[in-house]
């Protein structure tokens, strides 16, 4: 928790916005709440959707949320193309707040029909 991640806004004033918005935990309830000036802004969960990343390229920290590795982070290594179709491979890391990633030495493959 209290992860930054990139979001579309599917309706209120930011309709179709990509937003990063920190996710954490607020009396047992996710909440994403996004910093306007000095304020916090917070969206219903229904009210955003995640963006999915390019697998071509994404250098930021990626947060698996759905399947069999629900959770972990991970970082983008390389990419190659098969069948035409771009393959990403991820590099699984532990991530300790005010620390360094390090690597556990998992590796993923998210191809295309992942996102």
């Amino acid at each position: 928790m209290n992860v930054r991640l990139k979001v579309v806004a599917v309706g209120g004033k930011h309709k179709e916005r990509e937003l990063s918005v920190i996710v954490s935990s607020m009396k047992g309830q996710l909440t994403f709440h996004h910093h306007k000036y000095k304020a916090l802004e917070y969206f219903a969960l229904e009210l955003v959707t995640p963006k999915y990343p390019n697998p071509k390229r994404e250098n930021g920290l990626l947060v698996v949320i759905k399947g069999e590795h629900f959770g972990k982070y991970a970082r983008w290594i390389y990419h190659c193309f098969v069948d035409e179709e771009a393959i990403t491979i991820l590099a699984v890391v532990n991530r300790v707040e005010g620390q360094v990633d390090t690597l556990t030495g998992e590796r993923l493959v998210m191809d295309a029909l992942s996102t």
